[in-house]
């Protein structure tokens, strides 16, 4: 079956090329193209299976429509879940996703964001798997938008999404101190790592201030 191009819709609608380029391109409200001639395009572009060329509109716009997600590991079924969530949130937007696995290992991450960063990535999102952050601040001094989900960075202009991660921990123990418990265990994880710093933090608070012995 021979591919169905701009061409293809155009003459299928008597429409000019233009017109329909700007119609499947977005920018027909900008240019006033009527509702009528846009749903004549969408209607023949769906009929005739049209899809974009991804790297033809790429190099047109000089963008590559595609978001690095940087994960400590695919093998933690919460980072798992975090990854299917962005990659779904982002593919309903048009982007593609670059998923890198980096085995809760820094080097792997820092080597990670380097490639990204090598293929004009539009966006990085990263869980960071340790205390490094100077890759980060590379890609901010390149101008590619980063975001933290759950981890991030103190110290660094980075937009991220988090739980409390102190008040969770603090909230919890305090609870189990005052249904009578007071041999508490912390079970952390990498001392590398800004959440479970301030778990830590949130659990030893409140063993204090209930004068309750821990050791740490």
């Amino acid at each position: 079956m021979k591919n169905t191009t701009i061409k293809t819709i155009a003459e299928a609608t008597q429409l000019s090329l233009t017109t329909v380029s700007r119609v499947l391109n977005g920018s027909a409200k900008k240019y006033r193209i009527s509702e009528e001639t846009q749903q004549l395009v969408l209607k023949a572009a769906a009929k005739l299976n049209y899809a974009p060329n991804r790297a033809a509109v790429s190099l047109r716009l000089k963008r590559s429509f595609s978001v690095g997600l940087v994960i400590p590991t695919l093998s933690n079924p919460y980072f798992a879940d975090v990854a299917s969530m962005v990659s779904h949130a982002l593919r309903a937007k048009g982007f593609s996703v670059v998923l890198m696995d980096c085995d809760e290992d820094e080097n792997s991450e820092v080597e990670a964001v380097r490639l990204l960063a090598a293929q004009h990535i539009e966006g990085v999102i990263i869980i960071p798997s340790g205390s490094q952050s100077a890759h980060i601040d590379n890609l901010l001094k390149r101008k590619i938008p980063v975001i933290s989900i759950d981890r991030y960075h103190e110290g660094i202009p980075v937009s991220y999404v988090a739980t409390n991660h102190y008040e969770g921990a603090l909230d919890i123990t305090q609870y189990l101190l005052q249904a009578g418990h007071k041999k508490i265990a912390c079970l952390q994880g990498s001392t590398s790592v800004v959440s479970n710093n301030l778990r830590v933090k949130g659990y030893t608070d409140a063993m204090k201030a209930a004068g309750c012995r821990f050791s740490g």
